[in-house]
């Protein structure tokens, strides 16, 4: 079910359609005496800031109207971005498209026009997802979009996501998206919510970092344990509990057009890291604190890490994407440094972050294109697993190894201080349904992932230099995308890698990686 309300502007004296139930394709005559205007076309294409088809035309106001759409039923299974990747704009994408889509089956207006205030749109989405490290997830996302004729895609975005997985794995969000604040070119993005973890990859520093299971068994040995108790021991050696509440918010000004868009952003992000997990509530222990009993986090320190951070963040990008969530041709290009302060934050480092991805059409017609990613990060300082296992710009992900950088390879499996990755994907859109207004598409990919890694005091250190040889990390393997109207995108990539033993890894999730 998709409630949709509109508003418009309508003076007393405004002249009136004949039917106000006409369908949008045979709409009343205008009035002879109104003036022709600019109306801002906003088309079926959501998600990209400034993708506007602009034409004159006259158009007639109509009366306000609400309706309740119930003709058909709208069934959308989304699955949904992990926390180091979700775009508010994505499901807000959906709930439009639904919602144009049911206004033409009941015959209702065209999207906006000039003469309407805004439209409110909202639809509750089951979510699934699945990888390797987190397990199957489900849950609800509910976005809530406020519309308006002459900003794009949207103007208000408000997104309700609750996901839990099988390894205990919890992420519950509220993620905003403002467009266009105050009449000014300002976006404003963020989220406020509440991450939980139970089961967390932690092997070590560095490129040489190992989850070697002779040696874990070998710790419970030590530890005096047998049978059941030790291989339970054994199983949290290389995992780490953590709860994680945040908040994170990315303000972008665009200030200038050439060979693209030019944004400044800035940001900050908050997070409070405190090791530990939800007890036996049966047995009275609500919560139990600190790292796994002999586990790599605890070697690294007793306590886990406990501590806060509050990171601002300034940069600069350049953007030229055709268009934002199913790009064909285009560059996006980013630079940025980071800070973790004394009083702002447990730990004291700076971080720098450049990011570069291109998308070359091979074909004529874009239905192959070469996409290709360059990440290089450092920080400087001293910084908690937690920091060294992120990536900083616009975009808040982990590497290297799982979801979003090293698909093959267990995640976070190597973090360090100074991370260079380089990810390509070959794309093919090789089939396409096109049914009016409705097309499904299918998409297929091979990829690789290939980095170095190296942590401080580990593999090198700032006055000695390298202390070990460069260990490269490579990862590769295939994928099929299913592509809804270009806008709604579900992944599915299986990955390889020898520090795996070439055990296939699959990861489920929206949208493209990048």
């Amino acid at each position: 079910m998709v409630l949709t309300a509109t508003a418009a502007a309508q003076p007393d004296n405004a002249p009136r359609a004949p039917d106000e139930h006409a369908p949008a394709s045979q709409p009343a005559d205008p009035d002879p005496g109104a003036p022709e205007r600019e109306t801002i076309r906003l088309g079926d294409r959501r998600g990209l800031l400034d993708n506007k088809e602009r034409d004159v035309e006259t158009h007639e106001q109509v009366k306000p109207y609400v309706k309740l759409v119930t003709r058909g039923v709208h069934l959308s299974v989304d699955f949904t971005p992990t926390y180091d990747r979700f775009y508010p704009h994505e499901l807000a994408g959906q709930a439009l498209a639904l919602r144009d889509q049911a206004r033409e089956a009941i015959g209702g207006p065209a999207p906006i026009d000039a003469g309407e205030s805004g439209s409110l749109s909202f639809i509750v989405l089951p979510t699934f997802k699945y990888n390797p490290d987190e397990g199957f997830g489900a849950g609800v996302a509910i976005p809530i979009v406020w519309d308006e004729a002459d900003v794009s895609p949207y103007k208000y975005s408000f997104t309700v996501q609750l996901v839990a997985s099988t390894k205990l794995v919890q992420d519950y969000q509220l993620l905003y998206d403002i467009v266009d604040i105050l009449g000014f070119p300002l976006r404003l993005t963020g989220a406020v919510g509440f991450h939980a973890l139970g089961d967390e990859p932690f092997c070590g520093l560095g490129s040489a970092a190992t989850c070697d299971p002779v040696a874990a068994q070998t710790a419970a040995a030590n530890a005096g344990l047998t049978g059941s108790a030790a291989e339970e021991y054994a199983a949290k050696v290389y995992v780490m509990r953590l709860l994680r509440p945040k908040n994170w918010s990315v303000l972008r000004f665009k200030f200038f057009d050439f060979m693209g868009k030019w944004e400044l952003f800035g940001g900050l992000r908050s997070e409070y890291y405190l090791p530990g997990f939800f007890g036996n509530v049966l047995a009275g222990e609500l919560f139990e604190p600190g790292p796994y009993p002999g586990s790599a986090l605890e070697r690294r320190d007793p306590a886990g890490e406990p501590g806060y951070v509050n990171i601002p963040q300034v940069g600069l990008m350049l953007d030229s994407r055709d268009f934002e969530p199913s790009v064909r041709s285009g560059y996006w290009l980013e630079a940025s440094t980071r800070l973790g302060a004394p009083y702002l934050s447990s730990w004291n480092f700076v971080g720098f972050n450049t990011t570069l991805r291109f998308y070359v059409p091979l074909l004529p017609s874009k239905t192959l294109t070469w996409a290709t990613r360059g990440i290089g990060d450092w920080i400087i300082g001293d910084a908690p697993v937690q920091e060294l296992v992120r990536v900083g710009g616009a975009n808040d992900y982990r590497a290297f190894g799982g979801l979003a950088v090293g698909r093959g390879m267990r995640q976070q499996r190597h973090p360090g201080h100074l991370k260079l990755a380089y990810q390509t994907e070959l794309r093919w859109d090789a089939i396409r349904f096109d049914v009016d207004s409705f097309s499904l598409g299918f998409e297929f990919l091979g990829f690789i992932d290939a980095g170095v890694v190296l942590a401080d005091g580990v593999d090198f250190t700032v006055n000695d230099g390298l202390l070990r040889p460069l260990t490269p990390l490579v990862t590769g393997g295939m994928g099929l995308r299913w592509v809804i109207n270009r806008t709604i995108i579900v992944r599915a990539d299986v990955g390889f890698s020898r520090e795996e033993g070439l055990v296939p890894q699959l990861y489920i999730d929206s949208g493209h990686l990048f």
